[in-house]
């Protein structure tokens, strides 16, 4: 059997699904002799967003394996890095767990591409073994919209900070832009994420603050687009920003 060469991404807390997933590594080692497949908890990197290490093993492997059993920021970003390069993605979710806010219908962009449920260590290991079957996401080859060149994502809640980011494109900028907007659309299929990218000379994104209502699922999509932007091609410039009282 050939070997798996993947980097395994999955978020902190709950820990009992990093057990689970740790587990199913070991069990690809000792039993299959499968060794490719390592994850964030062995590079040392302690679960902690370090762009580098993380972003270096992805672009290293073949493939990408994510738990999207509860959708983690981080995650989110490394899924998009792997797509814009043209990666392998594997999207698993851990059924023993219940779904908790935000859950993946609400957000969008991870059902188009759909994700493989387990319950145990033994059977995402299984699963585990079809990542290098698994199709990468095709990024679109479309003409740049001279038009519209911006592609932004706006929050739900029209506030002060959110209105200056459309008046700055519209009055100061002058730019026209394409946007996706949570109140004409509840949820951000992944395709048109891909696509609107595709074809942006630029990308703005801004990030909310806990406080804000919607910045959980504001964010992951934000996340998401944000590392996808930064790492297609054609490559639009990215700009981020982050709404007043927003801590880093």
């Amino acid at each position: 059997m050939a070997d798996v060469n993947g980097f395994v991404a999955y978020p902190s807390i709950p820990p009992a699904i990093g057990s689970t997933i740790e587990a199913a590594l070991r069990e690809l080692r000792e039993r299959s002799g499968l060794t490719g497949l390592s994850s964030w908890r062995e590079a040392d990197i302690a679960g902690h967003f370090i762009r580098t290490e993380i972003l270096q093993q992805i672009a290293e492997r073949d493939c990408l394996v994510a738990d999207v059993t509860r959708l983690n920021f981080n995650v989110t970003y490394e899924v998009g890095y792997a797509i814009g390069l043209k990666k392998r993605v594997l999207l698993v979710r851990n059924a023993a767990f219940h779904s908790s806010a935000p859950a993946i219908s609400e957000v969008g962009i991870f059902d188009t591409p759909g994700h493989l449920t387990y319950e145990n260590s033994s059977e995402l290991a299984t699963l585990m073994r079809q990542a290098p079957s698994a199709n990468p996401i095709a990024i679109p080859a479309v003409a740049l919209n001279s038009q519209l060149p911006i592609y932004l994502t706006e929050s739900k809640f029209k506030t002060d900070a959110a209105t200056r980011i459309v008046a700055r494109l519209k009055k100061k900028a002058r730019l026209g832009f394409r946007s996706f907007d949570p109140n004409e659309q509840p949820r951000l299929p992944g395709p048109d994420a891909i696509h609107n990218v595709a074809e942006s000379f630029g990308v703005l994104v801004h990030l909310l603050p806990a406080v804000a209502a919607d910045h959980d699922v504001h964010n992951l999509r934000a996340s998401f687009i944000a590392r996808l932007a930064a790492n297609s091609a054609p490559e639009p410039a990215l700009a981020v920003h982050v709404s007043p009282s927003a801590k880093t």
